[in-house]
This record gives structure tokens, sequence and C-alpha cells, in this order.
């Protein structure tokens, strides 16, 4: 699949919806010499709209300017590889990352029948 741009804000956005052949996530907020208005954070939830209160129980895996989030299945089918909904907040309005999500074709091929 392409690489997706989003801009966050301060409620949360569904960033990437359940799929059942994904093998590979990588969310990366851009660095403000790229995109001059990334000062803030973007909390990234794993299945649940996370708070973008650090501290708070709900928080999720905060990201700053240049910062990455990566998954990746280790085999096609890997069974503890999370293939659920992504969430993502800001602490700021604007806050621009990137979601790359391919799925195991893309990964490992072909699944040959």
């Amino acid at each position: 699949m392409a690489q997706r741009r989003y801009s966050i804000g301060t409620t949360p956005d569904l960033i990437a919806n359940h799929n059942p052949k994904r093998a590979s996530l990588v969310i990366t907020m851009l660095p403000s010499a790229i995109e001059s208005g990334n000062t803030g954070r973007v909390h990234v939830g794993k299945g649940f709209p996370p708070s973008a209160t650090l501290g708070a129980p709900n928080q999720g895996d905060p990201l700053v300017q240049g910062g990455q989030i990566q998954e990746s299945s280790q085999f096609r089918g890997d069974p503890s590889f999370y293939k659920g909904q992504w969430w993502a907040i800001a602490s700021a309005t604007g806050q621009i990352i990137t979601v790359d999500d391919m799925i195991e074709a893309d990964i490992f091929g072909e699944e040959v029948k």
C-alpha cells in the first residue's frame, strides 16, 4: 500500500483500520525541518483512542518530531503481530504524520497456492 499523510488534531483520529493481511506498519512524525508546525506530540494508540495527556493511563505511545513507531511481522500469518486499529491524537492541532501500512504480499510475496 502507499504511504498516507495525516494532519492530526486534538481529537482522536483512526489512522489504520483492522487489516488481517497486514505485515508491517510504520508511523512517522515528520521533523520540523520538513513540517515547520510539527512542534507538539502525537500519541498513538494500538486498539484504542489515546489521550494527549502525558502520564495518563491511556496516553498510548508518544511521538515527537522525527520519531517513529515501526512494527513488522516475522513471517506470513505471525499470530503475535497486531493487525487491529491504530489511533492518533496530538497535543496541538496540525501535527503531520505519515503511515505506511503494508500487507503480507508486499513483504513476503504472493502466497503459493
